[in-house]
């Protein structure tokens, strides 16, 4: 697996979060086909802003400037943090 830092510790605890996200992601992925909805995917909720502004996960059109958001991250990350 490709190091992330120079320092073994710091790599070993980045890829801990790593690993614990994409559980996470499973879980959440799980539940909502178990359920059959899909509010479980929504960035805000992911994130857990939902418990500093608990109505920021309810409607469609917060969903949909959930998933904006989530791009727009991506994005970012992807131009800032990536090499060219």
């Amino acid at each position: 697996m490709a190091k992330i830092t120079a320092n073994r510790f710091i790599d070993a605890f980045f890829k801990l979060i790593l690993l614990s996200a994409a559980v996470h992601i499973g879980i959440v992925i799980g539940r909502t086909i178990t359920e059959g909805t899909a509010r479980h995917l929504n960035y805000f909720k992911l994130i857990s802003l939902d418990l500093i502004l608990p109505s920021v996960c309810n409607g469609n059109q917060n969903h949909i400037i959930a998933f904006l958001v989530m791009v727009i991250v991506y994005y970012l990350i992807f131009l800032l943090f990536t090499k060219k």
